[in-house]
């Protein structure tokens, strides 16, 4: 902006448009506000191979991925194949 000549702040135009938006009745639509699961009713749970190096031999595994999505925690177990 200061190439076109503008000696004022950034600040002061993000005012400017903030209230021209408001005034015109542009933007400042709905927010997102995303959903709080309940507890023990919402989880996500995937399945997955990996190859894995136990006493020297190279041996496959599946493993089993569940999260709670109210604990932001996962649990995960690893099984030989």
């Amino acid at each position: 902006m200061s190439e076109e000549g503008y000696e004022g702040s950034a600040t002061t135009v993000r005012q400017y448009v903030r209230q021209a938006r408001i005034r015109l009745g542009v933007g400042g639509g709905k927010a997102f506000v995303p959903p709080e699961p309940d507890c023990g009713k919402e989880a996500e749970a995937d399945w997955g191979g990996a190859v894995a190096i136990i006493g020297g031999e190279e041996r496959r595994l599946k493993f089993f991925l569940h999260a709670l999505q109210v604990f932001r925690e996962a649990l995960c177990a690893v099984l030989p194949v």
